[in-house]
């Protein structure tokens, strides 16, 4: 059986056809052919109508060998939109997860097709302030970011005078970007270390720097830092931007307590293999011994 006609998956196996009624034996003897014939209609119809319930549509995966990213099964699944976002009365903040970008390729001299990582993921952070007057009618409250309570993303309330209205923020034209890689990545991860920051004395800075276009052109292009300070019971976020030159353009803060840190932890940890495609190199490996032990084809 050649690799791709071991990826699919036949939907009908996946329909249970009730089992046949039983029969008079004189009925069977006379129409089994077309009694055979009846309920194998019926059994296909049942998968072509849970086919198009479930809305999946089958590809051909073109001889790849399967590994789990996405494309490369038997189904094409949707595509999937998650984040997590923390909010402030000043800024909000989400966190995503950019996989790797993948390209195809042809072994020259066996003819294998096979995948390579042309570009790792990343963690991209996205800040905005929020909007101009900050709130519109239906809210109230004051968010204390250092009250340990954790959860309720979007339901904290900012610390000063009480306001009133439902908190609004400036996606639209205001929002700023930083892609951590997988250096920064780890570093956030491990210099966030609750032990760690529990036996120090004072907050820890990590200072961050992207300049736009490469090294060299900090007189042509905008250059991006963050600052992440850390605390045993809180951490800022600061994002700004620098227009050609030096002048700065501006800047986003949020501060999250250490509820939320841990949330951004699990997810940088959870990334950090995946961002180098390492983990769908090793399924394959893993799928692929698994068929030379059992002398699958």
């Amino acid at each position: 059986m050649s690799s791709c006609a071991s990826l699919f998956i036949p939907l009908a196996s996946a329909v249970q056809c009730p089992p046949a009624p039983r029969q008079p034996l004189t009925m069977l003897a006379r129409g089994t052919a077309a009694f055979v014939a009846a309920r194998a209609a019926r059994c296909a119809a049942r998968a072509a109508s849970a086919s198009a319930a479930a809305g999946r549509q089958y590809v051909d995966t073109g001889g790849y060998q399967g590994t789990g990213l996405g494309g490369f099964g038997a189904a094409r699944d949707p595509l999937t939109f998650a984040q997590a976002t923390f909010y402030r009365a000043a800024a909000a903040m989400s966190v995503e997860l950019i996989p790797p970008s993948l390209e195809a390729r042809q072994n020259a001299e066996t003819g294998e097709k096979y995948l390579k990582v042309a570009r790792e993921g990343v963690v991209l952070l996205t800040m905005a302030p929020s909007a101009e007057g900050g709130y519109t009618e239906g809210y109230s409250g004051h968010d204390n970011v250092s009250s340990g309570s954790g959860g309720g993303f979007g339901g904290y309330q900012s610390q000063g005078p009480s306001v009133t209205g439902t908190r609004r923020y400036d996606w639209a034209t205001r929002k700023g970007y930083f892609a951590l890689d997988l250096l920064e990545a780890g570093t956030l991860l491990a210099r966030s270390d609750p032990a760690l920051l529990a036996i120090r004395d004072s907050a820890q800075p990590l200072n961050f720097y992207h300049q736009t276009g490469g090294a060299g052109k900090e007189l042509e292009l905008p250059s991006k830092s963050l600052k992440v300070t850390l605390s045993n019971d809180s951490v800022h976020f600061s994002l700004a931007t620098r227009e050609p030159g030096g002048e700065r353009a501006g800047s986003i803060t949020i501060t999250i307590n250490d509820g939320e840190m841990a949330v951004i932890r699990e997810l940088v940890r959870y990334a950090i293999p995946r961002m180098t495609g390492m983990h769908a190199a090793y399924e394959a490996k893993m799928a692929s011994s698994i068929r030379n032990a059992r002398g699958d084809p």
